[in-house]
């Protein structure tokens, strides 16, 4: 073959993140992309960690749980919060994380956020 990313395929793919046509994907997807908060509040009001419950899920080969655990934003907050440092690629999970808190009742607290980001 003459496709040296097939014939090179162990050598020449790289987890998405060190590419430059990672951003390409996330632009042809619905304008979203899934982030995993580190920690949550309960109904109670006490905080827990989502990531850790994240680990498990996958160490029990959860996975359908572990996805349920990740929360959509829109691209022009991930490039936001990448900015701002609150979000990051955790290269062992294979997932964007992010020190936001998340709670059941009000979601993703974006409320650090400034302004309306499309």
């Amino acid at each position: 073959m003459c496709n040296s990313t097939i014939n090179q395929f162990d050598d020449e793919i790289i987890a998405g993140t060190h590419r430059a046509w990672v951003e390409d994907v996330i632009e042809g997807t619905d304008g979203q992309i899934e982030v995993l908060p580190v920690d949550g509040i309960d109904e109670n009001g006490r905080t827990y960690s989502i990531l850790e419950q994240f680990e498990q899920y996958r160490k029990n080969k959860s996975y359908l749980q572990a996805k349920e655990l990740l929360v959509p934003i829109r691209i022009g907050q991930w490039r936001k919060l990448l900015n701002e440092g609150t979000i990051r690629y955790n290269e062992q999970l294979r997932e964007w994380c992010t020190t936001l808190i998340y709670s059941a009742r009000k979601g993703l607290d974006l409320s650090q956020q400034i302004g309306n980001i499309l």
